[in-house]
């Protein structure tokens, strides 16, 4: 894979993130739940939208690990916080979305740099 499709690779999994925080943010209005779920989705949206801009445009392990553990975080926090049902699927879903566009942005930048410089 050249370097300019990995740098778009790179920005697709950034639009990702993003598109994620706008639906953590948003979806407990759109699945009219309130609570604690509301609270924890509007903090791991900040943390996501943040830490995709960065994450593509510096070099960012730690952040990479930091957007991991709130993947887990998401996927753990039904059980933690006892959330109703669609606030449970939701984070689920986006836990596992999140974890796996996080593994490719690693993936990703990981061939870039292996790639030679010529």
């Amino acid at each position: 894979m050249h370097a300019r499709n990995t740098g778009h690779e790179l920005s697709w999994s950034a639009l990702g993130r993003v598109l994620i925080a706008l639906w953590l943010a948003l979806s407990p209005y759109a699945l009219d739940y309130g609570g604690t779920p509301r609270i924890v989705g509007h903090v791991a949206a900040v943390m996501i939208g943040i830490g995709a801009q960065v994450a593509v445009y510096e070099e960012a392990p730690r952040l990479n690990a930091v957007l991991g553990a709130v993947a887990l975080f998401l996927l753990a926090a039904p059980l933690l916080f006892g959330y109703p049902l669609d606030a449970a699927i939701n984070s689920t879903l986006c836990g596992l979305a999140l974890g796996a566009l996080t593994a490719r942005t690693r993936a990703a930048r990981a061939r870039l740099h292996l790639q030679p410089t010529h």
